[in-house]
């Protein structure tokens, strides 16, 4: 999910806007970048630091990663319906 956008300004969410787009809480968010959390996605974006105790992502990487679990729950579901027929 690393891509280089040349002259273009990085957009970036802090926690509580990555919590309003995404619709998970805090503490899943925290799950889902921690490795040892039983809930850990390797897909999820990773946080950056911006300073001593403040983090962020980036927009774009966590646009692309909602778009691909909406492609994920397409694709299963697409699936599940040809199973079903």
């Amino acid at each position: 999910m690393n891509t280089v956008r040349i002259n273009q300004p990085v957009q970036i969410l802090r926690l509580g806007q990555l919590c309003a787009q995404i619709g998970l809480s805090r503490s899943s968010i925290y799950n889902k970048i921690t490795k040892t959390s039983r809930y850990f996605d390797e897909t999820f974006p990773k946080p950056f630091k911006l300073g001593a105790s403040a983090v962020a992502w980036d927009a774009a990487q966590v646009e692309a990663w909602k778009a691909s679990r909406i492609a994920a729950s397409t694709e299963c579901n697409d699936i599940k319906c040809q199973k079903e027929q």
